[in-house]
């Protein structure tokens, strides 16, 4: 989540209560089927909490180009620090109707773009995305555009425009930059199916109590399924 949407400090004092209970944190650790292996003799229960990391991927001609990138991408690269001007005079288009799409049209307006459009392909009652915040993201000047489909990303070289399928037409948005926020899906790594950890399109599957298929293993949040 951005920090205009959640101050990340009130995730560092939760952090901070949770030590004082006696909870021992390990940052920065990549978990490879060794450690994992070592966790497992460590342990006598384990909770998978791996999170949806990889964007989907959508079949849209054009979106090889350098100007287009996918939500996860953006909203880390305005985490770290993205400058107010950043995006300076740049017309922004995001793909999509769930809170990323918002998250990232909120982000790319504090970058300093000109305009930001946020297309999405369905009814504006159909859209994914809290109310509030795209209550919030109209304030801010952010437009709406429902009943989209986008055909391809336009531009010999930079990105010039996105086509559109709207009705029986086409039609043509103008843009700088793109940024597809489609959805995300699980990339839980194969291996987990070696300790008895069934896997879906990359997601863990779960019964109702957050149990997995191997005995004293849990899953839970974006990574189950």
């Amino acid at each position: 989540l951005p920090p205009f949407r959640f101050d990340k400090r009130a995730l560092k004092r939760r952090q901070s209560m949770m030590e004082r209970d006696g909870i021992t944190f390990q940052l920065g650790e990549e978990i490879t089927q060794t450690r994992f292996e070592e966790l497992r003799q460590q342990h006598e229960v384990l909770f998978l909490g791996l999170g949806a990391r990889t964007p989907t991927a959508i079949a849209l001609p054009g979106s090889n180009k350098i100007e287009v990138t996918d939500a996860l991408t953006f909203l880390a690269q305005f985490n770290r620090g993205m400058a107010a001007s950043a995006l300076t005079g740049e017309r922004v288009v995001v793909v999509g109707g769930g809170d990323s799409a918002i998250d990232c049209a909120r982000a790319a307006h504090r970058a300093g773009a000109h305009s930001i459009t946020v297309v999405y392909r369905g009814a504006l009652e159909k859209m994914r995305a809290s109310i509030h915040e795209r209550e919030r993201a109209t304030a801010e000047g952010i437009r709406f555009l429902y009943h989209h489909h986008p055909l391809a990303i336009e531009g010999s070289e930079a990105v010039t425009a996105i086509r559109f399928r709207v009705g029986g037409n086409q039609q043509l948005i103008a843009c700088d930059k793109v940024i597809l926020a489609v959805g995300q899906q699980g990339s839980a790594p194969a291996w987990l199916q070696h300790y008895g950890v069934d896997l879906n399109a990359g997601l863990v599957v779960v019964d109702p109590q957050g149990r997995t298929g191997a005995s004293a293993i849990y899953a839970g949040g974006d990574c189950g399924h």
